[in-house]
């Protein structure tokens, strides 16, 4: 498997995308002491492409990405907690 890209600003999150991003792997090894509630993909405008609930007891989500338009996207993390943390993701 690739080798993830560590976000600059949250160390705990990674991802990297396959096959010129046909698929959008994100790695959280946080998971343990917050809860992931939920992850969203929005692009630049806010238009929510993508939601994926209940990733709790989740380390890892994989994103579909093949039929999304190329350009930069917003993904979303939202903790139990109310923190939210998010990435930048380019789709080329």
């Amino acid at each position: 498997q690739e080798d993830y890209i560590e976000s600059d600003i949250y160390p705990e999150i990674s991802y990297f995308c396959f096959f010129f991003c046909s698929e959008l792997f994100i790695k959280c090894t946080d998971t343990a002491e917050k809860d992931i509630q939920g992850i969203e993909l929005y692009d630049l405008n806010g238009r929510l492409f993508f939601i994926l609930k209940n990733q709790s007891s989740q380390e890892t989500a994989t994103i579909n990405f093949e039929n999304y338009p190329t350009g930069i996207y917003n993904v979303v993390l939202r903790y139990s907690s109310g923190e939210m943390k998010n990435l930048k993701v380019v789709k080329q």
